[in-house]
């Protein structure tokens, strides 16, 4: 053991896995931060963070005026925009927006605004026109946000209508295969915005990926609640002990990265090391995934820790038969599940084979509510008919599942948590739980830990934008 001034923690090797800085080290021999190296954080402040942030409507207002304004968020799919004419909706609190492809090489945004009366232009969730028609007088717009017809123009006085008002337009970027906008015309580009993120994620080609589910659903939980249970995997073993059997749920790796953003590095194919004694036997969740890649569980003779290792090269042969590229990703990058927070309010779970999308939204009027959004996605194979593995569940042989790329499931809205499987809900009741005890008076504050270094990062980010510092 050696002691790191810098941090004040003790550097631990143990397993293969080191600690240092607060945080686990998964592969030390990583060669770049974004092959698995990791990352120097900056000294933990120790302290009690207050709680009001988390419902009291003031701070909620000052969000919505100076910060939400300011910042690049994801608002969906280039693939649900592929043709000239398709176009998607998108709320942000009291914001609506209509994303549209407005020619074969251009997708816009819009505020989804009548500039007549304020109604709201379009209503569904995913759609097509060759043209937006408000439904309330009938005035209508060319898919490039052009006034095309005003409905008895004769009966307006000039002045009202000289400057020929058209949709709003917002800044609209797109980067692997998400389009992203950002209300602020003098905001940094969004490839500046994310920063390391597209580099980490190359290897990766998320533009290929299509959406397999689309849930979403509105609890009672301030967005940031939920973000932060989301960004940390402390609460693992006491919330989902049953995702130990298949994933390290304590010696993870935590990297604060620029803008905000932040991963964690998830070990995936072994049995957490918070389990005690250790199992010598292969248990059901990672003889599922041996199936995954076409090995029988029953040819595997090795530890149950060792299967992360053992599968990395039937991932790769898995993806040179189902035509998917891997030839870009390490080792560690087949082996683990890693998490990143997209700042604010999103985050990535990718895999190999699968890309977990989650999106947080404040409420319109109310600090206590939140609409959060689920999408699994899965890259294109060269054979439809062939399986896939769900892991919004536990890793079972139920999961097992197909996509059809040709047609895009329904976005799913519901009111049953278990919808979006039960290991979410399980998260799901629980932030409404800590909800309600964040506003007790007896509540000073939050006291972060190492493993949740992520959360006071962000809110630091946060309060940049909103002091006006970005």
């Amino acid at each position: 053991m050696q002691a790191d001034h810098r941090s004040g923690m003790a550097r631990i090797e143990m397993d293969n896995f080191q600690f240092i800085d607060g945080s686990w080290v998964v592969d030390p021999d990583a060669p770049t931060v974004a092959k698995g190296a990791k990352v120097p954080n900056p000294p933990y402040e120790p302290k009690i963070f207050p709680p009001r942030t988390y419902y009291d409507p003031e701070l909620n207002q000052r969000e919505t005026e100076l910060f939400w304004p300011k910042v690049w968020t994801m608002a969906g799919r280039v693939s649900d925009v592929q043709e000239v004419g398709d176009y998607f909706t998108y709320e942000l609190g009291p914001e609506s927006f209509i994303i549209v492809r407005s020619d074969a090489d251009t997708i816009k945004a819009f505020y989804n605004v009548c500039p007549h009366r304020g109604n709201r232009i379009a209503y569904n969730d995913i759609g097509h026109a060759s043209d937006f028609t408000c439904s309330f007088h009938s005035w209508q717009f060319s898919l490039d946000g052009e006034l095309k017809r005003i409905t008895d123009e004769e009966l307006f006085h000039p002045k009202v209508i000289c400057d020929r008002p058209g949709l709003k337009e917002v800044r609209c970027e797109s980067w692997g295969g998400f389009v992203f906008v950002n209300m602020d015309p003098d905001a940094v580009p969004l490839l500046d915005f994310l920063g390391c993120i597209p580099e980490h994620f190359a290897p990766y080609n998320l533009e290929n990926f299509r959406i397999f589910k689309d849930y979403e659903i509105e609890f009672n939980t301030n967005w940031k609640t939920a973000v932060d249970a989301f960004i940390e995997v402390y609460h693992v073993h006491s919330l989902h002990p049953e995702l130990e059997v298949l994933a390290e749920t304590k010696r993870c790796q935590h990297d604060l990265l620029e803008n905000g953003h932040s991963r964690t590095l998830v070990p995936e194919g072994l049995v957490s090391h918070r389990v005690e004694p250790r199992p010598n036997e292969l248990n059901p969740a990672l003889a599922v995934m041996l199936r995954q890649y076409g090995v029988d569980p029953a040819d595997y003779d090795g530890p149950p820790d060792n299967v992360r290792e053992y599968l990395i090269p039937y991932k790769r042969k898995w993806g040179e038969e189902n035509g998917v590229d891997f030839s870009k990703l390490s080792d560690q990058q087949l082996k683990d599940l890693w998490n990143y927070h997209v700042f604010p309010n999103m985050t990535l779970n990718i895999t190999e084979s699968v890309c977990i999308v989650q999106r947080w939204i404040p409420h319109a009027t109310d600090p206590l509510k939140c609409t959060y959004s689920v999408q699994t996605l899965f890259p294109l194979l060269n054979d439809p008919s062939k399986t896939l593995l769900d892991i919004t569940n536990q890793a079972t042989d139920s999961e097992f599942v197909t996509m059809d790329p040709d047609n895009r499931p329904p976005k799913v809205r519901t009111t049953d948590g278990m919808d979006l499987g039960y290991v979410l809900n399980q998260d799901i009741e629980q932030l409404q739980f800590q909800q309600k005890g964040i506003r007790s008076r007896s509540f000073d504050g939050m006291r972060f830990s190492y493993q949740e270094v992520r959360i006071p990062h962000y809110w630091a980010e946060m309060e940049r934008y909103i002091s006006g510092e970005k």
